[in-house]
């Protein structure tokens, strides 16, 4: 498999499937599960919903734009729900020091600012291809690239969103 293919199975699903969850959670779409997950070690913001959404969106696109490739429907599937998993997963960590240190779901702190923002445009991008490289067995330069492409399409796609009035900060 070529690198763009690679990327387009680790990455597009990915933007949709955040992308409708946004949706989700602006309209308060599925209540029952906005459940925070742990307020004390991870916050409101790391609810049920997204735990539930994400993998679950991200499986569907996968499957949709895998229609006819080499693997099985359910290999598809399964592997799109395991990278929405992992996406939510690398997550958690920072949002746990965040919290530890004083700062509140949602919000920035203006000490260190890059510290977290660098850590809010790469934990993602680094569970999603660690995950990836697991499951597919990728070349350690090959995993580079796509850590990076992610990171990269993070960081434009939070600059468009912030544009758009879609999201309120980088």
């Amino acid at each position: 498999m070529s690198f763009l293919s690679h990327a387009a199975t680790m990455i597009v699903p990915l933007i949709l499937s955040n992308g409708l969850h946004m949706v989700v959670v602006k309209k308060n779409l599925f209540s029952v599960l906005n459940k925070p997950i742990w307020e004390w070690g991870f916050g409101l913001n790391k609810s049920w919903r997204g735990f539930v959404i994400v993998p679950l969106l991200n499986a569907i696109f996968l499957f949709c734009f895998h229609v006819g490739c080499e693997k099985s429907p359910s290999e598809t599937l399964f592997l799109g729900a395991f990278l929405g998993m992992c996406y939510m997963l690398a997550e958690l960590p920072n949002s746990f020091i965040k919290r530890r240190i004083g700062i509140a779901s949602g919000s920035a702190i203006e000490a260190r600012k890059w510290i977290f923002v660098l850590f809010d445009k790469t934990d993602s991008a680094l569970g999603v291809t660690l995950g990836y490289c697991f499951l597919v067995d990728l070349r350690f330069v090959l995993g580079l690239e796509l850590f990076l492409c992610s990171v990269i399409t993070h960081i434009l796609i939070s600059i468009i969103l912030v544009k758009l009035h879609i999201k309120s900060s980088f």
